[in-house]
């Protein structure tokens, strides 16, 4: 009787010898903020699976699920209690520093980051078996 494969929702890459876990959060906060940068998340999967994406799919994908720290701050703001007096308010942003993905980005040719992209989609969406999950990035 054979084994069933571990299923899995990331991708690890294998990144200038250094393995880095891609991974899309399976929040609705994680898949709302997906959508607002590149719209349904089946149809950006097609668009990448199917050779039809776009640099803007490719980036969003891939900052949706790298690991650099999310926790960036904004300083301070003013915010309105409902009684209308005014609160200062930590705002939380959500993502990578974008620096991070556009310097990673720069390294290779977008086609092959499409790739990688498609396959995070493909675990977020369906997983993908644990076997199958990797990528390399050439040297």
């Amino acid at each position: 009787m054979s084994e069933t494969p571990n299923v899995v929702s990331h991708v690890i890459a294998s990144i200038g010898g250094k393995a880095v876990r891609f991974e899309i959060p399976r929040t609705h906060a994680a898949l709302g903020r997906l959508e607002l940068d590149v719209g349904s998340a089946l149809e950006v999967w097609r668009r990448l699976t199917e050779e039809k994406w776009t640099a803007a799919d490719v980036l969003a994908v891939l900052r949706a699920s790298h690991p650099a720290p999310p926790d960036r701050h904004q300083p301070p703001m003013p915010l309105r209690r409902l009684d209308g007096s005014l609160a200062d308010a930590v705002v939380r942003t959500q993502g990578v520093d974008p620096h991070v993905v556009e310097a990673l980005v720069q390294r290779q040719p977008m086609a092959m980051w499409a790739a990688l992209a498609g396959l995070v989609m493909t675990g977020f969406l369906f997983g993908l078996d644990e076997d199958k999950a990797v990528f390399s990035v050439p040297s």
